[in-house]
């Protein structure tokens, strides 16, 4: 389930399938916006299980009120689109320069969550660009789908719409504030690294864990691109962190094929 595109049709879904009796799953892929998910306004728009990553997915979302009995840990269903693929890269598409930079763009303007986390998507692109003057370096900003060109209009970088993964895999470093693409990023190989101007409430799992290095000012994310660009071992100390995050989230396509069987069988486990 997500919250990119048609982030209302699957709820509309779900909504059908119970009148017609039929049961329903959600499958996360990703620690963030649980409630934003599932509600519409003040009111739960919930299927009848929701498959969720790990321990820390559930526990976050009790904390904003889901019905435990919903909740059901599988593991995550994917490492990361093209994972196999190992981190290789593709041709460059944004000219001559020496290093690429992605940026992953979100819609915190528009949604309002920059009213909590005190700056929104251009602050956050400022000040990944300031971090990258000192660096023959190319900022590319990959837009949300929820953006808009003009919400990075004096960011100073190129503005690009998602089309496959060139402008992920083509990076050098990929940067993001809490988006789900960081953990798609981390899975493909490439540096991945977080950016909070100010630091939240509940970032990134990928923070708090400690996968990936976090920067809390351009400064600080100057001093981590200069390792991730210019020095290979440090390179090398994040490959490390990947490899121990991922191989500890093996799929959970077993236990996935249990709740669906258990969705099949009488009842259907549906959930009133």
């Amino acid at each position: 389930t997500g919250t990119s595109r048609g982030d209302r049709l699957e709820q509309s879904a779900w909504r059908e399938c119970a009148r017609a009796g039929v049961p329903s799953l959600a499958l996360l892929d990703s620690w963030v916006n649980y409630s934003l998910r599932f509600r519409r306004g003040a009111a739960w728009e919930l299927p009848d299980r929701i498959a969720v990553m790990d321990g820390l997915a559930r526990r976050d979302m009790l904390e904003e009120g889901f019905d435990r009995r919903r909740l059901a840990v599988t593991g995550p269903a994917d490492p990361g689109p093209g994972a196999a693929r190992g981190g290789g890269r593709l041709l460059r598409r944004f000219g001559e320069s020496r290093f690429f930079t992605t940026f992953l763009g979100q819609p915190f303007r528009r949604s309002g969550a920059w009213l909590e986390m005190g700056f929104d998507e251009e602050d956050a692109a400022r000040g990944v660009a300031r971090a990258l003057e000192p660096f023959a370096a190319r900022l590319i900003i990959r837009l949300h789908p929820k953006n808009r060109l003009s919400d990075f209009a004096s960011s100073g970088g190129k503005r690009a719409l998602p089309s496959g993964w060139d402008d992920v895999l083509g990076a050098d470093a990929v940067v993001g504030v809490n988006s789900a693409v960081l953990l798609d990023s981390l899975c493909l190989g490439i540096p991945t690294l977080a950016f909070e101007p100010r630091r939240l409430r509940r970032g990134s799992v990928l923070v708090r864990r400690r996968v990936i290095p976090v920067a809390r000012s351009a400064a600080a994310l100057r001093g981590l691109l200069r390792k991730v660009l210019l020095h290979p071992s440090f390179r090398r100390g994040l490959a490390r962190r990947r490899e121990k995050f991922v191989s500890s989230r093996a799929s959970g396509g077993r236990k996935l094929e249990r709740l669906c069987a258990e969705l099949a069988g009488p009842g259907g486990g549906r959930r009133n």
